[in-house]
């Protein structure tokens, strides 16, 4: 349905050339490259655009897989709602309808501590304590533990300005205790990360900022949902994608999906951009180099030629960003090259409900490192989302690898499902074998914000500058969640458009 010859894409130029049109190349197609082109050739179109990636699917690694009457969500299963850029492509795309919140519920999240399953305290959100009384009550902490949490507005404000780890931020405030059992599986199911080199600055500014602000995340944290009801009562909203996050863990009321699982999304993107007169070219990029008078030559594989843009969009992992530059920047390749990137193992396995002793009643299960499992989390797919799995089965997508476990993704496909079927059995009392089982395993896909990201993605921005028709999208920059991804698509499409202006004008004065 994608592969376009270059036959097309040099019809696609001699077009843009009658039309006076620029030329733009987009060199990767998952939900990043696809926002970038979706901008560009929305209308009016402010370019023709040829989009390019060694994968005949278009999504990166966002996909969805139906097998039968089992539903597998091969990487992220949903995205934040409170972030306007999803629900506003899906607005854009005509598929907002088909936008689907997690089931009410499940919107609490449970931990494996000493030995059994535990609620995270009731409005506890990643490091910013919830209730009091709830705190109290929990089983998951010891009683001095508790008391230390709730001494954290006392806690002086840190001073120093610059970046700090979760960790240290996390042990500064709420405790070590608290860190071990609740932040740290929290945070591993969220960023696969290590939390001893996690920047607080990248990964996590609204906290730092609540610190800085209130001199307490608890304090902070209670004027937040405060704020947030009251917003909702006045403007009198009543949908079930921005919900008080009150459950447990993570905010689950404000997570959305597809009825139809996330691929959607790149497959309505990729869509849209066909029906605009974009280009895909099944291919892979071996390198860019400017090109006499202005633009880039872009060489590819299997290209005969090589193939002429006005700009260049590169919406591919850092380190690929960073290979592609070397004869163009060497200073700026040696930046893209050191955002390092960690691997992650997702295997899906459905069962009869019948070989489940555990009520699936939560969204999932989070593992603290600190437990001595491999396994980081599980989401019970089923449970959170309609139409996952065939009545009577639950399908269950289980982590494994990460920043501290990189050699899980090296496993065979035998020793992760033996590995990942163990862990269920102790974890939620599975006795049966797998009806359906699919290992997906994304190796190298997920960029790692350590401390002092924020100070090198600004020395990235800062030498890109010098070529203005050069731009650069995904997830390693300005956030992992589709919604940033999306922005950032779209920020490289406005910043290569911002470009040809400049241009225009410059030669207009002359």
């Amino acid at each position: 349905m994608f592969f376009v010859s270059f036959v097309c894409v040099r019809r696609l130029i001699q077009k843009a050339e009658m039309e006076k049109l620029p030329h733009v190349v987009v060199i990767g197609t998952g939900v990043a490259g696809l926002a970038a082109a979706t901008r560009l050739l929305q209308e009016p179109a402010r370019a023709t655009v040829t989009l390019i990636d060694s994968l005949s699917q278009p999504g990166g690694i966002i996909s969805s897989a139906r097998k039968d009457s089992w539903l597998i969500e091969r990487s992220a299963d949903s995205f934040l709602a409170v972030r306007p850029e999803g629900i506003d492509m899906a607005k854009q795309l005509g598929i907002e309808s088909e936008l689907i919140a997690i089931e009410p519920r499940v919107r609490r999240a449970l931990i494996w501590s000493r030995g059994r399953l535990r609620s995270v305290p009731k409005g506890f959100r990643i490091v910013a304590p919830g209730e009091r009384w709830a705190m109290l009550q929990s089983d998951l902490l010891s009683w001095p533990a508790k008391l230390r949490l709730l001494s954290e507005p006392w806690i002086a404000r840190r001073m120093a300005t610059g970046d700090e780890s979760l960790e240290d931020f996390a042990v500064r405030r709420l405790g070590r205790e608290v860190f071990d059992r609740i932040v740290q599986p929290l945070a591993s199911g969220i960023w696969t990360a290590d939390p001893q080199r996690l920047s607080m600055f990248a990964a996590l500014p609204e906290f730092v900022a609540m610190e800085q602000q209130h001199g307490s995340l608890t304090v902070g944290e209670a004027i937040r949902r405060k704020e947030t009801a009251m917003a909702l009562h006045t403007s009198g909203a009543n949908s079930s994608f921005i919900e008080s996050d009150l459950p447990s863990g993570a905010r689950y009321g404000q997570f959305v999906t597809f009825r139809d699982g996330m691929g959607q999304l790149p497959q309505a993107m990729a869509q849209r951009v066909l029906t605009a007169g974009g280009c895909f070219v099944v291919d892979r990029v071996e390198s860019i180099a400017h090109r006499d008078g202005k633009g880039w030559n872009i060489s590819t594989r299997a290209g005969a030629t090589s193939l002429h843009a006005d700009a260049v969009i590169l919406a591919v992992p850092a380190w690929s960003a960073g290979s592609l530059m070397r004869t163009i920047d060497m200073e700026l390749s040696n930046e893209l090259s050191g955002i390092e990137y960690a691997g992650s193992t997702v295997v899906s396995m459905g069962f009869e409900k019948s070989d489940i002793q555990h009520a699936l009643d939560a969204s999932g299960i989070v593992v603290p490192r600190s437990e001595g499992r491999r396994v980081l989390a599980i989401s019970f797919l089923s449970s959170k989302f309609p139409g996952r799995a065939p009545a009577g089965h639950a399908l269950v997508r289980v982590f494994v690898g990460g920043a501290l476990d990189p050699e899980a993704v090296a496993m065979s496909d035998q020793a992760t499902e033996s590995l990942v079927i163990n862990e269920l059995k102790t974890l939620i009392g599975v006795s049966g074998l797998p009806k359906i089982v699919q290992i997906d395993r994304w190796n190298r896909c997920m960029p790692q914000y350590h401390v002092g990201h924020i100070e090198r993605v600004n020395r990235i921005r800062k030498l890109l500058s010098k070529n203005p028709s050069l731009a650069l999208a995904g997830s390693a920059y300005q956030g992992v969640g589709i919604p940033q991804v999306i922005r950032s698509g779209t920020d490289a499409a406005e910043q290569v458009c911002q470009s040809f202006a400049n241009q225009d004008s410059t030669a207009g004065n002359n």
